[in-house]
């Protein structure tokens, strides 16, 4: 068995992930879960920049990687979560959820993270098959640029 923790548990106290990463090693966890849940891990921080990987080298320089093991600390990168967002209502923050969703999937295959969570979407006054139709056209969306870059995405509820 692989006990794992999220870098979103550290979050509160720290929204730096090479920070979190030390932590979650201290606290004796071996496999992560990479979390760009909150759009403020990645909105507003070098990872929003066209330099992203600049970013992601000093995570992997702080920890050593080799493939995905973080050798120094001890830890590997076993999936990685992406924000919430509600990506069923089309208005006008949807193209930069999108964007946003495709640097994580970037993120991830830098940084050889093979999975991505991806929470469902929902839409209040919608019945459960129009329901999973939109979220079924969504995903669409985003499968083959993930399937480029060698990541699985896999949906978890709402």
């Amino acid at each position: 068995m692989k006990i794992a923790t999220t870098l979103e548990d550290f979050y509160s106290f720290n929204k730096d992930p090479i920070k979190c990463i030390e932590w979650a090693s201290e606290c004796g966890f071996k496999y992560l879960d990479y979390s760009f849940y909150d759009l403020d891990t990645i909105v507003g921080t070098p990872l929003e920049s066209d330099n992203y990987k600049e970013y992601l080298d000093k995570i992997i320089e702080k920890c050593k990687l080799l493939g995905v093991k973080c050798d120094e600390l001890g830890v590997k990168f076993v999936q990685a979560h992406a924000p919430m967002g509600k990506f069923l209502v089309k208005d006008e923050d949807y193209e930069k959820y999108v964007t946003v969703l495709k640097r994580c999937i970037e993120c991830c295959s830098y940084l050889k993270i093979e999975n991505l969570v991806v929470h469902t979407g929902h839409k209040s006054g919608i019945d459960k098959q129009e329901n999973f139709k939109m979220n079924k056209e969504f995903f669409l969306t985003i499968l083959d640029f993930a399937k480029e870059l060698n990541v699985k995405i896999l949906a978890e509820n709402y």
